[in-house]
Formats: structure tokens, sequence, C-alpha cells
């Protein structure tokens, strides 16, 4: 992960990097990961926040889209991408309207919040 200019993790590295591992298969609380699917929105919106505020702060807004963020970041928004993504795809049949509101946090953040900040290049295997 990188570090911010006062030597510690931004809250939007922090936020992917916890999430991602709270995620995890191998860490599966049901309980915490229908909550953290349920308030994505709120998650995604958070980590954008912060991402356009770092910009703003360390002038990296003028950079190119692909520099702006360190590629440890960048594959760490691709787990948590990923590991979304997985999620959603398992609970729709058990609960769709859970699942739905998920998948559309997560489109709207990469969508219409990530791109404007930085391009991912996930590669879709």
């Amino acid at each position: 992960m990188s570090i911010s200019c006062h030597g510690r993790k931004t809250v939007h590295e922090e936020l992917c990097h916890s999430l991602t591992e709270l995620l995890q298969p191998s860490g599966m609380d049901q309980t915490l990961i229908n909550k953290i699917l349920r308030h994505g929105q709120f998650f995604f919106a958070f980590i954008t926040r912060s991402m356009a505020l770092h910009l703003l702060t360390t002038a990296r807004i003028k950079m190119v889209r692909n520099e702006r963020f360190s590629e440890e970041f960048q594959s760490e928004v691709q787990s948590l991408v990923e590991v979304v993504s997985t999620h959603i795809v398992q609970r729709y049949k058990e609960n769709p309207v859970e699942a739905r509101a998920a998948n559309s946090a997560l489109a709207h953040f990469l969508k219409v919040r990530c791109t404007d900040l930085l391009i991912l290049q996930l590669s879709l295997h």
C-alpha cells in the first residue's frame, strides 16, 4: 500500500483493503458480509470521496488518470470489485433484492465515480 504524505495509509486505501479482507471466503461471517453488501453504497461513496479529497490535497488531480493512484491501490480496488461481484452472484438466488442493490452500488461506483478519478484496468478472466 502506498503511504500518504503524513506517513499513514489514506482512508480509501484502508477501506478498500479492509473490505476486501472482510469479504474473503476464508473469513466468512455471513452477518457481516450481508451488512457490508446491504450498505455498499455508503462504503463506495466514502471511498470515492476520500479518493477525490486525496487528489485535491496532493495536487494529483492534474496528472494523467492512470498515474493518479499507485498500482497497489488500483490492484486493491480490482480485488474489492472481484470479491463483491462474487458475493453478488452467489446471493442473487437467495436474496435478489439485496443482490440488485449491491450490484447497483458497485456499478455506480465503477461507472460514475471511480472512472472519473482513475482508470481501472480490470482483467476479466
